[in-house]
Order: structure tokens, then C-alpha cells, then sequence
């Protein structure tokens, strides 16, 4: 399948909600499989396309539904904090979904005394328990090339390119 034109909104993880706002009967989700399933869920009553069914996301890969079941076992009166960029099997076994523009309040919107398992992105994770002050329970999962983006790695780019900018 190839795309000629882009007549809608062109980005990355606004694209399932932008989506809602559309009348076109038909969405092409030009990315990964959580992306693809995040539209259609958001978008029950139009049929979401995806060109490659099979393009897969690092992060999105280490988890589970059966792992997100395997801790709620251990922990029963816990919640589980699912970032979007997640399949739609994993979300089904959240008690809530956000993205990295709400995570923070949604975060701190939960009852105190209570465990929470943050899924899938231990980055944000770490990030949420710093800025929120919560002992949360963080899944070791990352994207591959964010993961590879260390510092050493950064100032080796901007020593080779001294006049880009760098959005990370």
C-alpha cells in the first residue's frame, strides 16, 4: 500500500484522538500496532487501517496482559497505570490509561496507601514517581531507541552537527 497524499493530521500519538474529530469513515494509521488499535478504540464506529499489521513497538513488546494479571495477583486492592503506547490487550487490564501529557495528574489524581504498577515505559515511570512523590512499582520496559540515546551518544551528535537542534 502506498500513500499519495495526507489529507489529515500528520503526528504521533495525538493521532488516535485527532481522529474522533474526523468524518472520514476510513482511518489509516500509518504506524505501529498500539497506535492502530488505540484509533479504533477511540473510534468505534469507523474502520482503522494499518498497511503493516505487524509493525511492533520495542516498548510496547515487554508487556503482557498475563504480567500485568501476574502482579494483580500478588497485589489485589492494587492499580494498574497503563501508558497508551501499549497494545490494547494490556490496557483492557488497566484500571486506567494516559499519556505522557496526562500521566502526572492522573497519577496523583490515585488514592494514597494503595500499590501501583505503572506499564509499560519505565522512563515516564521513574519520572512520575520523582515528580509525584509516589512509591510507585515501575515495569522495566523501554523503547530501543530511546534507550540508546545516552548522554555520550547526544554529545557526540551535537559535536558533529554544532548547529542542529536537538528535540529529544
Amino acid at each position: 500500500m502506498e500513500s499519495y497524499e495526507s489529507s489529515d493530521p500528520v503526528s504521533d500519538p495525538g493521532v488516535p484522538r485527532q481522529a474522533t474529530a474526523l468524518n472520514a469513515p476510513v482511518i489509516v494509521i500509518c504506524g505501529v500496532q498500539f497506535m492502530a488499535e488505540t484509533a479504533a478504540i477511540a473510534n468505534p464506529d469507523k474502520r482503522v487501517l494499518i498497511p503493516d499489521p505487524a509493525a511492533g513497538c520495542s516498548l510496547a513488546a515487554t508487556i503482557r496482559p498475563e504480567d500485568v494479571r501476574a502482579w494483580r495477583a500478588e497485589h489485589p486492592d492494587g492499580i494498574v497505570v497503563a501508558y497508551v503506547n501499549c497494545s490494547a490487550a494490556v490496557k483492557a487490564e488497566a484500571d486506567y490509561c494516559c499519556t505522557s501529557g496526562n500521566a502526572v495528574a492522573v497519577v496523583k489524581s490515585l488514592p494514597d496507601g494503595v500499590p501501583v504498577l505503572f506499564v509499560p515505559d519505565f522512563f515516564l515511570g521513574s519520572y512520575l514517581r520523582r515528580v509525584t512523590g509516589r512509591d510507585l512499582e515501575v515495569w522495566m520496559g523501554e523503547c530501543h531507541v530511546h534507550a540508546a540515546l545516552t548522554p555520550d551518544v547526544l554529545a557526540a551528535k551535537r559535536q558533529e552537527h554544532p548547529d542542529a537542534e536537538f528535540l529529544v
